[in-house]
């Protein structure tokens, strides 16, 4: 083998190119010197400028898919070798048969996403399948307070910018995980755990969607190796003792509290739903049927074809809305100005006296599931009392109500909830025996127009 063979000729160096008095041609400020000699790399030159440093590019050609060029780097920064190494993988990569230029593309564009940009499609994109104050919350947790839609509670927590916000100027792409934690743990040391959760899971959600687009330039779902917000080890929410139930269904303040308080018993509804109860919602064959528009999850049984949550209304329900006057031009049967009952804070602050603890409304519906499951009621007719949805298979090919052992459910639980409270029904002598009246009987007959609550 001759030396020549062993020590096979190296291309001709550019980089001297750049001190040369004549490094451009006469008349010129800008011209490509390519790499010439044996072994020089197919497409590699050195532009020089009149006044720069020069800068070493890779030119190629894709055939049907175009010509492009990359810049290598600067001529004064970047050693000659190792742009020749560079562009050698590039060219690789071309022969075998990678769009080179698709790829420059697809990251131009991912720079011109923002994280703001981004994260203002992804609240559009939800805005069709989100309620109005659900979208509301999502926008302020992403984009801050600044942004459409309004939510009274966050703004009143004193959330006015989100914890994003100093990333959102920059590409999404550029957002990592540490940045994301950074946020996280910012939003939970001066907002609490509940919204530090909230923000986690909200901006996970928008990631997994931009990944599955495909044009935000995301690589990964930065979140899922994020921080993690710890619990604090205390159990989500409170059940209430048949006596604790007693106690709330005794000193609930007089008046529409009063009789909000103890449908929210009686049905195990949400507040808004019990709030904010119409009367032609309420059906001549002795229904509640709550519309799909005052509905938490409209959207989810609209999909698997439910329609309103229909509930029976028992004797004890007939009682307490047959004393709530029917006003004129008036829908709703509680509160005033054109809405609902709203007078939840003051109603719970009345039974702080009696209820001891931490609390809210929506205990008394985990309390009656869980009361029921007590009483040997099925799993799946408690879900149906309280408007859930199976979703997935199972509500794919099981469209039924269950109507039947939810009316059997209800009279069920009016009956615990009766014998517990000490009520007895319309006509039944025992009402009025503590008052010692001989003509108990008798005066049951009018007992559907007692006193108002």
């Amino acid at each position: 083998m001759s030396q020549a063979d062993a020590h096979p000729t190296t291309p001709i160096a550019l980089l001297p190119l750049i001190r040369n008095k004549n490094r451009l041609p006469p008349g010129k400020t800008d011209h490509f010197w390519p790499d010439h000699g044996e072994g020089s790399e197919t497409g590699f030159s050195l532009r020089v400028r009149l006044k720069s440093s020069g800068a070493f590019l890779n030119n190629w050609y894709h055939g049907r898919r175009g010509a492009g060029r990359k810049e290598l780097g600067r001529a004064d920064v970047v050693a000659e070798s190792a742009a020749r190494k560079a562009a050698r993988k590039i060219n690789a990569r071309i022969e075998l048969g990678e769009d080179v230029g698709a790829e420059r593309e697809e990251k131009r564009a991912a720079g011109r996403w923002t994280l703001k940009a981004f994260l203002t499609e992804y609240c559009d994109h939800k805005a069709n399948t989100l309620k109005p104050s659900s979208l509301a919350a999502l926008r302020h947790y992403l984009l801050g307070r600044d942004e459409p839609g309004k939510c009274r509670n966050l703004r009143s927590r004193g959330m006015i910018k989100s914890y994003l916000a100093p990333w959102h100027n920059k590409p999404a792409a550029q957002f990592t995980r540490t940045h994301a934690s950074e946020a996280i743990a910012k939003c939970e040391a001066n907002s609490g755990k509940p919204s530090a959760g909230q923000l986690r899971s909200n901006l996970s959600a928008a990631l997994a969607w931009g990944l599955r687009e495909g044009r935000f330039g995301l690589k990964e779902n930065v979140v899922i190796n994020a921080r993690l917000v710890e619990g604090d080890g205390q159990p989500t929410g409170r059940v209430f003792t048949d006596d604790e139930l007693k106690l709330i269904w005794d000193h609930a303040p007089e008046g529409h509290a009063r009789a909000v308080v103890r449908l929210l018993i009686l049905t195990a509804c949400r507040r808004a739903e019990v709030g904010n109860m119409e009367w032609p919602e309420l059906k001549p064959n002795g229904t509640w049927a709550i519309p799909l528009e005052r509905l938490k999850n409209a959207k989810t049984r609209t999909k698997f074809g439910f329609g309103a949550h229909t509930l029976k209304v028992t004797p004890m329900m007939h009682e307490i809305i047959d004393c709530v006057h029917q006003r004129a031009g008036r829908d709703q049967l509680f509160g005033s100005r054109g809405k609902g009952f709203t007078m939840w804070s003051e109603t719970k602050e009345r039974l702080d006296e009696v209820i001891d603890g931490d609390w809210s409304f929506h205990d008394i519906r985990r309390s009656v599931a869980s009361r029921l499951g007590d009483l040997e009621v099925p799993p799946y007719v408690i879900e149906m009392l309280l408007g859930h949805i199976a979703g997935g298979i199972i509500s794919t090919y099981n469209k039924s109500s269950y109507q039947k052992q939810l009316d059997s459910v209800i009279e069920l639980w009016h009956g615990h909830v009766a014998e517990l409270v000490g009520w007895t029904p319309p006509g039944d002598p025992r009402r009025w025996a503590n008052e010692g009246d001989a003509d108990a009987i008798a005066r049951s007959v009018d007992d559907a127009q007692h006193k108002p609550i």
